[in-house]
């Protein structure tokens, strides 16, 4: 029965993409689509080091054939990268992806012609649509409110077929990846953005409105932020500092901001000290460690192995690609357990060489998390619960914790869609493996009262327990 809902929820992309989507994509015959579609699922299989985790082999072999056989007529291109989505989320693993992103030709065009994207920010709760970002509509939706529908499709089913069409490790990690992509993913799926009709509900009144959409510019803004992705916010009230980075990706500048910052810790005397990576979904893990140097001497560690799959796509990487030379210290000094696959296992991390090691503090540390952290902001959360370096405050992170990684691209020959793919495997240290996400010490929920009031909760009740925790020493 699953499999049947499955092939049936595929094949409605098709319809969902007839019916919306009124574009200009070019439209493909028989022969070229199947010969994608035998190339992404034969990629998938030869380069993935564990494909069939999450899904049996002999059911994501039925659903392909499937398809496969639904490919006897034109199609837009537009639909098709909607099924390869549909097909490639059913392995649940959020390293493993349909790259159709901001950078995209039909988005650079779409931006260019003018087009508009959906304006609210949201937040999905139990299946549920909530506006939790007003900052570039003028449309009189209060935060909170919840919304009932969408150019007359419900909520529900908008949240399902987005959801759906997500590479994500579970359904919840699924809801973050859609509600950060929403304004985008509204527009690739069913084509909306320039005006939709919203149907909403607050404190039990309901409404509808016409939203007006924004600019792609300002879309980005709206879902990356105006400002840096570095932030240092002290509360000197509560001795506390957070550092919030909500990138890896540039390890000089990150360097260069938590040196700063640490400098500052000292020279304030603070006592408290919490890294917020609530928004960090990716990036060099290297600068997480940076972090953990300035508030560990231990070894800790998060990784207690990892396997690499040294596939088609590896082997074929040039000369002057990063991944040539590790590959070739991959094949010298690790074990093969497996054709084409190797093993190591890994020691504790040291921590970080401070170029300041006179920052070093002994101010407590916290950890503020979320379904957005996600890869090595993942990891980064691992070393802290594995290594028990500070309190994890939060919602758990978006990830397994036998997580996949070592990404590495290919494209298919007709379409020229890009898939990212994973080629290696990595075992947690701690915890159950096939758990998905690092769980907090302190869980804390999203909650409709907390967007309605724009409270940060998590940061309050860190405040909380900071003042809880002081006042007990006071009486002791």
């Amino acid at each position: 029965m699953k499999l049947y809902l499955f092939v049936i929820s595929l094949l409605s992309c098709l319809a969902i993409s007839a019916q919306s989507q009124q574009d200009a994509s070019r439209q493909l015959e028989p022969a070229q689509l199947q010969a994608d579609w035998d190339t992404l699922y034969a990629q998938l299989q030869n380069n993935h080091p564990a494909l069939y985790a999450q899904w049996p082999k002999k059911d994501a072999d039925a659903v392909f054939r499937k398809l496969r056989k639904e490919l006897d007529r034109p199609l837009k291109q537009s639909a098709f990268e909607l099924l390869v989505s549909k097909f490639v989320a059913g392995f649940q693993d959020g390293h493993t992806f349909l790259d159709v992103g901001f950078e995209s030709e039909a988005f650079v065009a779409y931006g260019k012609q003018g087009g508009k994207l959906f304006p609210l920010g949201v937040s999905i709760i139990e299946g549920k649509i909530y506006c939790s970002n007003v900052s570039f509509s003028t449309a009189a939706i209060p935060l909170g409110a919840e919304i009932i529908s969408i150019n007359n499709r419900s909520a529900h089913e908008i949240v399902q077929t987005l959801t759906s069409l997500q590479s994500a490790d579970d359904r919840r990690s699924g809801y973050v990846t859609t509600q950060r992509l929403f304004g985008f993913s509204l527009w690739h799926t069913y084509n909306w953005g320039n005006q939709c009709k919203v149907s909403f509900q607050n404190k039990g009144k309901k409404q509808t409105v016409d939203v007006e959409g924004i600019s792609t510019e300002d879309y980005m803004k709206l879902t990356f932020g105006k400002g840096s992705i570095y932030q240092l916010r002290m509360f000197p009230e509560y001795q506390l500092a957070v550092l919030q980075i909500n990138s890896y990706n540039s390890l000089k500048a990150a360097r260069a901001f938590i040196d700063s910052s640490f400098q500052v810790i000292k020279d304030q005397g603070i006592k408290h000290v919490a890294l917020d990576l609530r928004k960090n979904g990716a990036g060099n893990s290297t600068i997480g460690n940076i972090v953990l140097g300035y508030i560990t001497k231990n070894p800790y560690t998060d990784i207690s192995s990892k396997t690499w799959l040294d596939g088609p796509l590896m082997k074929a990487v040039p000369s002057d690609n990063w991944r040539y030379k590790t590959m070739e210290q991959v094949r010298k000094d690790w074990q093969l357990v497996g054709p084409n696959r190797y093993f190591k296992s890994l020691s504790p991390n040291q921590p970080d060489s401070l170029k300041h090691p006179e920052l070093f503090t002994t101010a407590k540390f916290y950890l503020l998390t979320s379904g957005r952290t996600y890869s090595s902001a993942h990891m980064t959360a691992l070393s802290v619960k594995c290594g028990k370096l500070g309190t994890i405050i939060g919602q758990p992170t978006g990830e397994r914790l036998d997580l996949t990684g070592e990404i590495i691209e290919f494209k298919l020959p007709n379409t020229k869609i890009t898939i990212v793919v994973p080629t290696a495997l990595y075992t947690s240290a701690c915890g159950n493996g096939k758990q998905v996400g690092v769980q907090p010490d302190y869980n804390i929920p999203l909650q409709v009262e907390d967007i309605a009031a724009g409270r940060d909760a998590e940061l309050e009740f860190l405040k909380g327990l900071i003042t809880k925790e002081s006042k007990a020493v006071s009486n002791y």
